[in-house]
């Protein structure tokens, strides 16, 4: 649907009036629509289509049917390191919901997308070739050698290697905020005996 209005404008050389073709607007609440059971609806070519998303409860309007992942999370202002955008999909009654990696593809026009959340990425690291999860982006040692480790902070000392040489986390209430995949290993703390 084109919308087209005629400009009047004066012109001494006698040219026709020049037509100016306005491009209706529409905005679609896919929340509303998704909860409606409708399909989306066709529009003629020429109708700018908008889509207004529900992001934790705050609505934004987007101008493209293709969203990734990290445009929708942008929106919140949230750091993408650390969370990931939920898409939440009402299908014939039944709710889905699905994580969006930061490079994947949403489209806009699929039928059924009700909203969108977020939720942290959990952070993978290594202790010496076992892996730990967290969705805590920091943490400190006492945590990470008595919470996840499972070991006696008398008995066992929290190191990474920087640079070829290990440095030794002394102070148990150090804040370490994790890298994805940071390795870090044990030292023993019990004396060696000798024979």
């Amino acid at each position: 649907m084109e919308n087209t209005h005629n400009l009047k404008i004066s012109q001494a050389n006698g040219t026709p009036e020049p037509k100016i073709n306005i491009a209706e607007k529409v905005v679609i609440d896919l929340e509303a629509l998704s909860r409606s059971g409708n399909p989306h609806p066709e529009y003629d070519p020429g109708v700018v289509i908008h889509y207004l998303l529900n992001v934790e409860g705050i609505k934004y309007e987007v101008n493209k049917p293709i969203q990734s992942g990290l445009d929708i999370l942008v929106l919140t202002g949230k750091d993408p390191k650390r969370f990931r955008i939920v898409q939440i999909i009402n299908q014939n009654g039944k709710v889905i919901s699905r994580s969006i990696d930061a490079d994947e593809k949403v489209d806009l026009r699929t039928f059924g997308i009700e909203k969108f959340l977020t939720e942290p990425v959990p952070v993978t690291f290594f202790i010496d070739k076992k892996a730990y999860y967290t969705i805590e982006p920091c943490l400190s040692v006492r945590q990470i050698l008595v919470e996840h480790a499972k070991v006696d902070p008398e008995l066992k000392t929290l190191a990474v290697k920087k640079g070829g040489v290990f440095i030794q986390y002394e102070k148990l209430d150090e804040i370490i905020c994790l890298e994805q995949n940071a390795r870090f290993t044990l030292f023993d703390n019990t004396p060696t005996t000798i024979s």
